[in-house]
């Protein structure tokens, strides 16, 4: 508890006054060390102890999932994904509930976008990960990898060689170089189980309302105490003032760009996300917000439309009743769907 304490920075203690109803006050909090990236809660509560509790609760939750979704770390308290990764060709390996439910829904979200978005790419992502951090560590000298070593991992990308035996809660490899990586979902899963239960509060009258960053992942819990929308800024790519901005009464808003992960290779930009039928980087567009209730969801669907082509992307769209979204072009043009609430 005291690490956590350490880690648990409260921003603001207390703002009361406008946007509060009485009783009510605004707390907010910043951590820094989960899913690599900083997330910041808002929390409004009846008090600035019942405020606390739920942002604890809320960081010690987002340690425990970062904990089973890493690939690069293994734990003595959680089984992780480089623990799988590492032993499931070998025999069926024991996970989490948690890490169960990820998995089944990363071979949904496969389904869903045609393969856009596939969690058995993880030997493609692995080579485009070392190449990117040995770039930023060394620019001079970056370069892209060898296409003939992408095309080696791709040949062991197949979803179905990720066995899920639901009933005794293992995960196998019928492919012994197949590799996990669920960076596409992880942030938006995770967001979805940790709004949940900052919901769950709500619902016992302990705090009134919530909104959660995780990176490019924005999640609302609960309706603002003033009745009012939540208004999420969507950043511009390129800097600068914010490209527009979403307004929700709950649920998530999660963006994927090229601006968030990338390196340069002679003038030109390559980010983190990988088109699997070029195996280089998606760039279609400069970036992709997507809102829905479902903050997995949300998150898949920001990364697929990010591969796919406007056209591809507005009909996986229009099929989902529960998703709207909105891209910017590399131009600076932005396109919507009628659903997409813009905040005049």
């Amino acid at each position: 508890m005291k690490r956590i304490a350490a880690i648990l920075l409260i921003i603001a203690a207390l703002i009361t006054g406008a946007g509060c109803t009485q009783g009510d006050a605004k707390y907010q909090y910043a951590f820094f060390d989960v899913f690599d990236t900083v997330t910041e809660l808002t929390v409004y509560a009846a008090s600035e102890t019942a405020a606390a509790d739920a942002a604890r609760a809320a960081h010690e939750r987002l340690i425990y999932l970062n904990k089973l979704f890493d690939i690069y770390n293994e734990y003595n308290d959680a089984v992780s994904l480089m623990a799988v990764n590492a032993s499931a060709a070998k025999a069926p390996v024991s996970v989490s509930d948690e890490t169960m439910a990820l998995l089944k829904f990363a071979k949904e979200a496969y389904t869903l976008t045609g393969g856009r978005v596939n969690a058995a790419m993880g030997g493609v992502l692995s080579i485009w990960h070392d190449y990117r951090e040995a770039g930023l560590a060394d620019e001079a000298n970056a370069q892209l990898p060898p296409m003939e070593l992408l095309k080696q991992a791709a040949e062991h990308t197949d979803i179905s060689s990720i066995v899920l035996d639901e009933a005794n809660g293992t995960v196998f490899f019928t492919d012994s170089m197949v590799r996990l990586d669920v960076g596409a979902i992880a942030k938006g899963f995770a967001g979805q189980i940790v709004t949940d239960e900052l919901n769950a509060r709500i619902d016992a009258g302990e705090i009134s309302a919530a909104l959660i960053s995780l990176g490019g992942n924005v999640c609302a819990a609960g309706t603002k105490p003033n009745g009012e929308a939540w208004q999420i800024a969507v950043q511009n790519p390129r800097g600068g003032d914010n490209a527009a901005t979403v307004s929700i009464a709950s649920g998530y808003v999660v963006t994927s760009g090229d601006y968030q992960r990338y390196y340069t290779v002679n003038g030109v930009r390559y980010n983190h996300i990988i088109d699997p039928d070029t195996l280089m980087s998606a760039d279609k567009h400069a970036s992709v917000t997507v809102i829905s209730s479902d903050g997995a969801l949300a998150d898949a669907l920001s990364t697929a439309l990010f591969i796919m082509d406007t056209d591809e992307g507005r009909a996986l769209i229009d099929s989902i009743d529960d998703a709207e979204a909105l891209w910017i072009a590399k131009d600076g043009g932005i396109t919507r769907t009628d659903g997409f609430n813009i905040a005049e």
